[in-house]
C-alpha cells in the first residue's frame, strides 16, 4: 500500500520528526494533491502539523488563477492553515535576463516556499518529485554532460526540502489518486514539447523502454548506486579541502602542488568547494569552466578565469578562488599623505592606519623590524614623514645587503603578485623609502644603539583583500 510505502521511506530517510512543521508544496496537479493526502493521513500517527503552500506564476493567465483558487479550498476542505500568493514570474524573468522559463519559476518558487516556511516556523518543505521525474532528471541531466553529481539525481532531502514520493512510480501515484477519488488540476505546458523535459517524458523515454521495459527503475537504482560513490567522494574532497585550503573572507588559496597532487575527481571537488565558498553556489559553473580552472595549475604566475561572480587565478606558488580587479590598479595623480608624528594616522586611500609614538634610547634598541612595525632614527631622517605608492626606480637597502635594491626585485622576491603592486604603501622621508609597509625596511634608518631620538610606528590593515 502506497500509503506504508511513504511512510517508510519517511522513516529510513528521517525526512519528518515528531513535532515537525511542514510546508507542502501544492501545484494543485495529481502527483502534490496525493503527496497532501498522504501527509495529511500521516500527520496524526507521526505527529507533525502541515502548512499548504501555492505559488501562481502568473505564466498562464486564468488557468494558474484557477489553480491558486483550487489549492485554496483544497486546503481549506482539509482543514490545513494554507498561503497562496501570485508572483510576476514572467517580469522577474526578464528583469533577471534568464533564458529559461522553467529556471525563472524554479528560482522565485523555492525563494516563496522558503519564506513561507520561514514565516510559518517550519522545519521543513515537501515537494512531489517521484520516481519518474527523478528518471527524467537523470537523462536530461545526462544528455548535457553532467558528471556523478548530476546523474545522482535528485536527493531525498536537501536543505529543508524533502521528496517523501521520490521512490514512487507515477502509475502509483495515478492509482491512489484514482482509488482515493482525488480531484486536482491539469497543466496543458506539461504536455507541450517546447520543453526538454516534456520532451524527454514523452518521446524518450518510450523509445528506452522498447530496450528495457523497467528502464525508469533502472536509471533510478543507477541514480542511488553513483548517489552513494558519490556521496564517499565528497567526504574525501572535504577532508582534503579543510587540510589544504587557507581562507579568509575573500579568498580561499591552495597550494599549487598539493592541488596538482590530487587525483583529478577530488581535485575538481576541492575546487567546487572553494568556489561554493566564495560565491555562495554553484550555480552557472559549468564542466567547462572547471577544467579551464584546472588548466591554470599549467599556467603562468599571474594567469586567471573568470567565472560568474568570481575569478581564480594563479599567484607565486598557490592558486586563489576569490576576486581579482579586473582591470590593472589605476591611480589618478600621485597620493601623499604627510604623517602626524606623534599620533594616529588613518589613511584609507592607502588601506592602512599607523599609530607613531616616542620612544627612550631604551625602549627603541628593543624594537625588532617586522611587516607591522618599525623602530626608526628620526635624527637621521631626510624629511617629513609621508606614506605614497611607488615610482618608477623606486630602491631600498634590505638589512644584510650594502648596496640598493629595486622594489620591483624585492616584490617578486616576495612572490606580491602583480596586479597588487601597485596598491602597496610606502613609508618615505623626503625622496628616501623608508619602509615597504608589510614586507621589508631599509636597514639606514633603523634605531642603533647611538640613537638619541627615536619613533615607533605601527600600522594595520584597514580593510582585507588588499596587497597587504
Amino acid at each position: 500500500m502506497l500509503l506504508h510505502i511513504v511512510k517508510n521511506l519517511i522513516k529510513r530517510q528521517e525526512l519528518i520528526s515528531v513535532g515537525d512543521r511542514v510546508v507542502v508544496a501544492v501545484s494543485g496537479g495529481p502527483d502534490s494533491v496525493v503527496l497532501l493526502h498522504l501527509l495529511d493521513r500521516l500527520r496524526c500517527d507521526i505527529n507533525f502539523s502541515i502548512h499548504v503552500a501555492h505559488l501562481d506564476h502568473m505564466f498562464r493567465g486564468e488557468q494558474s488563477r484557477q489553480d491558486a483558487e483550487f489549492v485554496c479550498r483544497l486546503a481549506a476542505s482539509m482543514g490545513l492553515d494554507h498561503t497562496v500568493k501570485a508572483i510576476d514570474v514572467p517580469g522577474f524573468r526578464g528583469r533577471e535576463k534568464i533564458s529559461s522559463a522553467q529556471e525563472a519559476a524554479r528560482i522565485v518558487r523555492y525563494a516563496f516556499l522558503k519564506k513561507t516556511a520561514e514565516r510559518v516556523g517550519a522545519n521543513s518543505i515537501a515537494v512531489a518529485h517521484n520516481a519518474d521525474d527523478q528518471a527524467e532528471t537523470v537523462l536530461q541531466n545526462f544528455i548535457r554532460g553532467a558528471g556523478a553529481e548530476g546523474l545522482r539525481g535528485m536527493a531525498y532531502k536537501s536543505g529543508m526540502i524533502i521528496r517523501p514520493l521520490l521512490d514512487v512510480p507515477r502509475s502509483e501515484i495515478e492509482k491512489y489518486s484514482a482509488l482515493q477519488d482525488l480531484t486536482f488540476r491539469m497543466d496543458a505546458s506539461n504536455e507541450s514539447m517546447y520543453y526538454t523535459r516534456n520532451r524527454i517524458r514523452h518521446c524518450l523515454l518510450p523509445v528506452l523502454e522498447s530496450f528495457n521495459p523497467a528502464i525508469r527503475e533502472a536509471i533510478h537504482k543507477a541514480s542511488h548506486l553513483l548517489a552513494v560513490d558519490d556521496d564517499y567522494l565528497d567526504a574525501l574532497a572535504l577532508k582534503a579541502y579543510d587540510k589544504l585550503q587557507n581562507v579568509n573572507k575573500e579568498a580561499v588559496s591552495f597550494s599549487d602542488k598539493a592541488l596538482a597532487g590530487l587525483h583529478s575527481s577530488l581535485r575538481r571537488r576541492v575546487l567546487r568547494l572553494a568556489i561554493q565558498r566564495i560565491k555562495g553556489d554553484l550555480r552557472d559553473i559549468t564542466l567547462a569552466h572547471m577544467e579551464a580552472v584546472e588548466a591554470l595549475l599549467e599556467k603562468n604566475v599571474g594567469s586567471a578565469v573568470d567565472l560568474p561572480g568570481l575569478t581564480v587565478y594563479r599567484d607565486y606558488g598557490r592558486l586563489v578562488v576569490g576576486f581579482q580587479p579586473a582591470e590593472p590598479f589605476v591611480r589618478e595623480g600621485e597620493q601623499v599623505a604627510l604623517l602626524q608624528v606623534p599620533g594616529e594616522n588613518i589613511l584609507p586611500q592607502f588601506g592602512i592606519k599607523i599609530e607613531i609614538t616616542r620612544l627612550s634610547s631604551a625602549e627603541a634598541i628593543k624594537i625588532k623590524p617586522g611587516r607591522w612595525q618599525l623602530a626608526i632614527d628620526t635624527a637621521v631622517l631626510p624629511g617629513p614623514l609621508a606614506v605614497r605608492f611607488r615610482r618608477p626606480g623606486d630602491r631600498i637597502q634590505p638589512t644584510g645587503m650594502s648596496g640598493t635594491k629595486k622594489l620591483q626585485d624585492i616584490f617578486v622576491d616576495a612572490k606580491v603578485p602583480r596586479w597588487q603592486r601597485e596598491e602597496v604603501p610606502l613609508l618615505t622621508a623626503g625622496d628616501e623609502i623608508l619602509w615597504i609597509i608589510g614586507y621589508r625596511a631599509d636597514k639606514r634608518w633603523l634605531v642603533r644603539h647611538d640613537t638619541e631620538q627615536s619613533i615607533l610606528l605601527k600600522a594595520e590593515p584597514l580593510m582585507s583583500g588588499r596587497a597587504l
